[in-house]
């Protein structure tokens, strides 16, 4: 690949990818100056496609260009340059690798003095090679150990078994904990789901005492967890109007949880791999997950934390999950409504916590990408709409979201990009939402290029992340109010899986940045995201005249 650029300040060497729909990608890293200078200079980067990657279309994408001074553009090239590449074989691999064996020993352990080891054992396969697993065990109070890769200890990456030996410290929370492997990945880049599937075993037992054989399974306390409220059995289903080639539409019900079950309805078919669950009544940990639900394909189903609505079980039952995971600790959704969520369905249930917003944010991270992610952005945990519109960009991107206070970049926040190996960070907001002080400590904590999108209000700022990913031409632009979270919690996986931006109004009115953004994507439909209190029915005529 080839492309030249010029700057009277001098131009940084660009970065590309390229990029395949099933996940593949290749390539990614800084072009080499060829002939020139900085100030107009010709760059160039060989990529090589694998044998057996997937066949099809393949985006050729540029980085935002940036000079000498921190000016940066947007993502590349412009439609009037080639932008994708068609690759062609014979037997390609896209599947992930193949699970044949997942075990381990013991299944129970006695904590009360001392730490206890277990070995946990799996055998994969693949044809392009598969990555060392990751494992990890977790507890319903938030406790986790073990998190880490296994090793190989026969075999090779075609067909091999791994091994990894978790100590759970003396004094852990006692009852069950998941034993949770994470999705499997090839050397193509092609992943699969959370697990093991049911049939494997995926329950320790940690006890204190002797251990015994049939250990009674913890039930909660009924004074310590507020027991669920039953939804009245007249409560009118959420209505979902499937989305139409040139039409707006409206995913909407008669509250948050309703919504959001709209909103998964218009999107995810039953056997979807995985479900998130997170507080309907608070934004953190939902922030954070929204763009893992979206690289994973899956929704997020809001929840009053301390019950499980009957329209929320019903949607469960509907979709046939084989994993749930859930959003934050327990204060966030109780254990009593984890056990039900376990109850209610087949699927193997997690939890993916931390002590506050940003260690959640850390931990849902982890549970998905690896070192060497392409970007990381960056948002502000204790306010909502920058990260709102920032969600579904990191999950057409694959890349996770982290939280912090916004003047400062906390320890853990630090080791997980000191982990994550990012190429590019993304700050989602201006300097009141974080400020210059912490993006220049992100930018000499790590090597990555740092950039910031920003507008004069949460309005322009999502209309600066639209224009840092989408293009004109896109199917589907979502509409959320921008002064309240719960429509655009729910929205934002459904718009990364769909390759579309959330773009956010005040609900009653629609701002002259929107129509201008609006007027530039060109797009085939458009969503809105919650009922007329949220977006009123004179924005949703207006909308109407920008659907082309």
């Amino acid at each position: 690949m080839t492309t030249r650029i010029s700057d009277p300040s001098g131009a940084q060497a660009p970065y590309i990818t390229l990029s395949h729909d099933s996940g593949q990608s290749a390539g990614f890293g800084q072009m080499s100056l060829i002939s020139g200078s900085s100030f107009d200079g010709t760059y160039e980067r060989t990529v090589t496609i694998p044998a057996g990657s997937a066949p099809g279309a393949w985006d050729v994408s540029l980085y935002p260009l940036r000079d000498n001074l921190g000016n940066s553009g947007s993502f590349g090239p412009p439609a009037s340059y080639p932008q994708t590449l068609t690759v062609s074989n014979g037997p390609s691999d896209v599947s992930p690798p193949t699970l044949h064996s997942f075990d381990f020993t013991p299944k129970t352990v006695d904590v009360s003095k001392s730490s206890a080891t277990v070995k946990v054992t799996t055998r994969i396969s693949d044809p392009s090679g598969a990555q060392a697993p990751y494992i990890t065990l977790s507890h319903d109070s938030g406790q986790s150990a073990g998190f880490g890769q296994m090793s190989l200890i026969s075999g090779s990456s075609f067909d091999g078994t791994y091994e990894r030996t978790v100590t759970i410290p003396a004094g852990s929370a006692p009852g069950a904990w998941d034993v949770s492997l994470y999705p499997l990945r090839d050397n193509l880049g092609n992943s699969g789901s959370f697990g093991p599937p049911a049939s494997y075993p995926h329950t320790l037992t940690v006890t204190y005492g002797p251990v015994v054989t049939d250990t009674p399974k913890p039930t909660p306390s009924a004074t310590s967890t507020p027991k669920p409220t039953p939804t009245a059995t007249a409560t009118p289903k959420p209505t979902s109007t499937p989305a139409v080639p040139g039409a707006t539409t409206r995913l909407a019900g008669d509250d948050r949880y309703q919504t959001s079950v709209a909103i998964s309805k218009s999107t995810f078919k039953p056997g979807v791999n995985t479900v998130y669950i997170a507080n309907g009544t608070n934004f953190p940990d939902a922030l954070s997950g929204a763009p893992v639900a979206g690289a994973n394909n899956g929704p997020v189903l809001l929840i009053p934390g301390n019950s499980l609505p009957d329209v929320i079980k019903t949607e469960l039952t509907r979709l046939k999950p084989k994993n749930i995971v859930i959003l934050g600790g327990n204060n966030a959704v109780t254990t009593d409504v984890a056990n039900q969520l376990r109850t209610h369905t087949k699927a193997t249930t997690t939890r993916l916590a931390g002590d506050d917003r940003y260690q959640t944010s850390v931990a849902i991270s982890k549970s998905t990408f690896k070192p060497g992610v392409n970007t990381v952005y960056i948002a502000n945990g204790t306010n909502f709409p920058d990260a709102l519109s920032g969600a579904p960009v990191a999950g057409a991107n694959n890349g996770p979201v982290l939280l912090i206070p916004g003047n400062s970049l906390p320890d853990v926040i630090k080791t997980e990009l000191t982990r994550l190996k990012p190429k590019n960070i993304v700050i989602l907001g201006g300097n009141n939402a974080v400020t210059t002080d912490v993006a220049n400590q992100l930018r000499t904590h790590t090597k990555a290029t740092t950039t910031r999108l920003a507008g004069d209000d949460r309005y322009q700022t999502s209309v600066a992340i639209s224009k840092s990913t989408f293009k004109p031409g896109v199917n589907t632009v979502y509409i959320a109010n921008g002064t309240n979270f719960p429509d655009a919690l729910s929205g934002a996986p459904v718009a990364g899986a769909n390759n579309g931006p959330v773009l956010l109004i005040p609900g009653n009115s629609l701002p002259d940045v929107i129509k201008t953004e609006l007027t530039r994507l060109k797009p085939k439909n458009i969503v809105i995201l919650g009922g007329n209190n949220a977006v009123t029915t004179s924005v949703e005529k207006e909308l109407k005249n920008y659907i082309k």
